[in-house]
């Protein structure tokens, strides 16, 4: 398991052309990794959630972010094997649209 931690200033949280937001955001984020191998075979794993707090933020400033991956790799032969991979990514960017605050002198649509 491994951890990394984060702070950073970021001036316009929402990307705005105008009516900029600037805010601290706090970020965390924990990854679990697991391996199993054998002769011929290789299955890995892991997990990682990202917490972020977005100081001002208009609505809610926790955002919950989630990552997975998976891979599997088989070896027939010598010359002959298979790596199949994949991965899984949820994001909470602060950037995201907030369902009616005005982005752009447009406001964001409603879910």
């Amino acid at each position: 398991m491994t951890v990394q931690a984060s702070a950073y200033y970021d001036s316009n949280i929402f990307g705005a052309a105008t009516g900029a937001i600037d805010s601290m955001v706090y970020s965390i984020a924990p990854k679990l990794r697991s391996m199993c191998r054998g002769q011929t075979n290789v299955l890995s794993a892991s997990y990682q959630p990202t917490l972020d707090y977005v100081e001002n933020r208009p609505t809610d400033r926790l955002l919950l972010s989630h990552e997975a991956e998976l891979r599997l790799a088989h070896a027939f032969t010598d010359v002959t094997n298979v790596d199949l991979s994949d991965s899984f990514h949820i994001e909470k960017n602060p950037q995201s649209l907030l369902a009616g605050v005005a982005l752009n002198g447009k406001p964001s649509p409603t879910p």
